[in-house]
This record gives structure tokens, C-alpha cells and sequence, in this order.
């Protein structure tokens, strides 16, 4: 499985995309604290633009190489992968008991199990010290 395609400097550009997720959301409640009626003061244009910036972030920082790429990473990648998969399904599962009648975005979902990926896979690799 070797679907590394970017150098490892798109790691840095992908985790900046991501941080800049809950930092955006952050002041976009700050500067807007008080919404009324549930509308935003803001545009909903950059609430879905923060949204698909985290996504991508994700997504360049995960098919990003490691600074030495060896099997050892590979192993750890796939089983990061694995691991994540099944807890976002069992999150949706739980999900999907508790709050019947209601539905859960696909692009939170998708960005769940890309963040657990990510946890995983640094947990996993500094049990290794890599």
C-alpha cells in the first residue's frame, strides 16, 4: 500500500489547514457571540469553507510521506487506518441508537475517523520512538 504521492513538507501545509478549523470556528463565534434566530453574522459561506479546509488538510497531511518512509511506518499507517475505521463506525453506530430521528453529516464522520487516524498513528509511533 503505497499511496504517498506529496513530499513531507505538505505534512506542515496540511496540519495548518486543520488547525485552522476549530481556530476559525473559534473567532467566527467570537467576533459573533450573539446569534439571533439562529442566524450568523457571518456569511454560512465561511463556516462550510473552514469545514473543507479542515477535510483537505486531512486528507494532503495523510498521503504525505514521512521524513524516512519504511516498512515499519507503512505497518503502523495501516493499522492506524484499521483502528480508526472501526471506532468511527462504532461512534456512527452509537450515534445512529441514541438519536434516533437523527441524521449525522458525512463530512463530520469523515472528519472524525481522518482525526482518529491521525491520534492513532502519532500514538503508535512514538510507542515505537520513530
Amino acid at each position: 500500500m503505497n499511496i504517498q504521492i506529496l513530499p513531507h513538507i505538505f505534512k506542515k501545509i496540511g496540519l495548518f489547514l486543520f488547525i485552522a478549523y476549530p481556530v476559525g470556528h473559534f473567532l467566527l463565534g467570537f467576533f459573533d457571540p450573539f446569534q439571533e434566530n439562529d442566524k450568523m453574522g457571518f456569511h454560512p459561506f465561511w463556516g462550510a469553507a473552514l469545514e473543507i479546509g479542515a477535510l483537505i488538510g486531512v486528507i494532503i497531511y495523510f498521503i504525505s510521506k514521512e521524513k524516512v518512509e519504511d516498512e515499519l511506518v507503512k505497518r503502523i499507517r495501516l493499522e492506524s487506518m484499521s483502528i480508526a475505521f472501526l471506532l468511527s463506525v462504532g461512534t456512527l453506530l452509537i450515534i445512529s441508537v441514541t438519536s434516533i430521528g437523527n441524521s449525522v453529516d458525512a463530512a463530520i464522520m469523515f472528519l472524525l475517523q481522518l482525526t482518529l487516524f491521525l491520534v492513532i498513528y502519532h500514538y503508535q509511533k512514538r510507542s515505537f520512538d520513530l
